[in-house]
């Protein structure tokens, strides 16, 4: 661990953030911090981070949205199985399909290519992808492709669809900043979450951030997150997600470029397609589907929903139940998928 490499990091991500806020580049601050720390490692490969920086960003993120989510919503979340039930079955079978054109299109074999398509948690799959037999770093490289490309397409549609009926939804702008509940919050997240991690529990962090704040809403009494919150909260995800290309990443993206056009083409599918017929099926505002639909990762997408808008806490929920369930599921099509492959 450098700390010379981590403070240059950070100072690029801050000079991002400020430069594509500026420019009023959509979700600008996560963008902008990513670009600039991607473009330092790659040139110097200097970009680095803390090893517990993607930890403290789950925790941030986890607690952003327990703020959102009090009685109210929490009524209203229990009725909206029907949703999830359709967005996991189109991720699935989107996944099978794209994850077969990918076997076929290249020499990889197909537990690697259906684990690099599975819009599920990144770090969950390209670790069970190695207990599979599966290449592992292409998996690796392929998730912080979509992590990429997800950052960069979505928010411009978001912000061209948008409604402020949607971001009404989410809002708690009545509810005063204490800063004693937030400090009180952060510590029980990072004390559930941290649990959850020693139990084996899939995305451990993110979820008892989640829990840990909803919690306090529910039970005790609703807060909220300062103003600025959100836009530190982007650059360090920005910042996370920059480190993470490097020189190695990017030499090795010349022989995936089939997967990841397949990826590119599954984003505008879901974003499209899959939302088409959420929002037709179950009567949801256009953002709000685009949102459940999208094959990000949880922080990158509520966070984008916080700036962009959008009904957060159903796209949280939405969201934490399909990465939790794509992970399970794609696991147990391994085996069918490999007969598929023998066939074929």
């Amino acid at each position: 661990m450098n700390y010379i490499n981590i403070a240059l990091t950070l100072a690029v991500a801050v000079l991002g953030m400020y430069v594509f806020t500026k420019l009023k580049v959509p979700a600008g601050a996560m963008i902008g911090s990513m670009l600039f720390v991607a473009t330092l490692g790659v040139l110097t490969g200097r970009a680095e981070v803390f090893p517990w920086f993607k930890y403290l960003m789950q925790i941030c993120s986890g607690i952003l949205i327990g703020s959102k989510i009090n009685r109210k919503t929490l009524s209203r979340l229990k009725n909206l199985w029907k949703v999830f039930l359709a967005v996991v079955v189109m991720l699935i079978l989107e996944t099978a399909i794209f994850g077969i054109l990918y076997f076929k299109l290249t020499d990889y074999d197909i537990v690697s290519c259906i684990f690099s398509i599975a819009p599920g948690g990144a770090t969950d799959l390209t670790i069970l992808s190695a207990e599979f037999g599966a290449v592992s770093a292409i998996v690796g490289v392929m998730h912080v492709f979509r992590q990429i490309m997800i950052i960069i397409i979505l928010p411009p549609i978001a912000f061209k669809i948008g409604s402020p009926e949607e971001k009404i939804a989410a809002d708690n702008s009545k509810v005063p900043v204490r800063y004693p509940d937030i400090a009180i919050v952060a510590c029980c997240a990072a004390v559930v979450g941290f649990t959850f991690k020693r139990l084996g529990v899939t995305a451990p962090i993110m979820l008892g951030s989640i829990l840990a704040g909803s919690v306090f809403t529910i039970g005790f009494r609703e807060y909220r997150m300062p103003s600025f919150y959100s836009k530190i909260l982007m650059t360090g995800v920005g910042a996370y997600t920059g480190s993470m290309v490097t020189r190695q990443i990017v030499s090795s993206m010349g022989q995936m470029w089939v997967g990841m056009v397949l990826i590119v083409v599954l984003i505008l599918v879901t974003l499209f397609l899959n939302s088409l017929v959420i929002e037709k099926l179950f009567k949801m505002p256009k953002l709000t589907s685009m949102y459940l639909c999208a094959p990000g990762g949880l922080s990158e997408l509520t966070l984008l929903a916080e700036e962009t808008g959008g009904d957060l806490p159903t796209i949280a929920a939405i969201q934490t139940a399909r990465m939790l369930t794509v992970v399970l599921l794609v696991t147990s099509m391994v085996p069918f998928m490999q007969r598929i492959a023998e066939i074929i």
